[in-house]
């Protein structure tokens, strides 16, 4: 275990997720065993995770739900 209890493989994985995503999403961090971050978009709002995998998943689905949205917003034609 590293630093504050986590493994090699989740501060690696943190660090990833960091590094794809830092334009995106802020805050990533792990508490008492929580993986986190926040879209930049909404400071307020965490998406949170039982690990980095499941974190990467939520934080794809998340951005993918905006796309779409911002999208829409836009009024532009989504492919199918």
């Amino acid at each position: 275990m590293g630093a504050g209890g986590l493994t090699s493989g989740d501060q690696a994985g943190l660090e990833d997720l960091a590094s794809h995503w830092d334009e995106e999403y802020q805050g990533f961090t792990v508490t008492d065993g929580v993986f986190q971050a926040s879209p930049i978009r909404e400071p307020g709002r965490v998406i949170t995770a039982a690990s980095t995998l499941e974190l990467a998943e939520k934080i794809r689905a998340d951005f993918s739900t905006y796309k779409v949205n911002l999208a829409a917003i836009r009024g532009e034609r989504m492919s199918t």
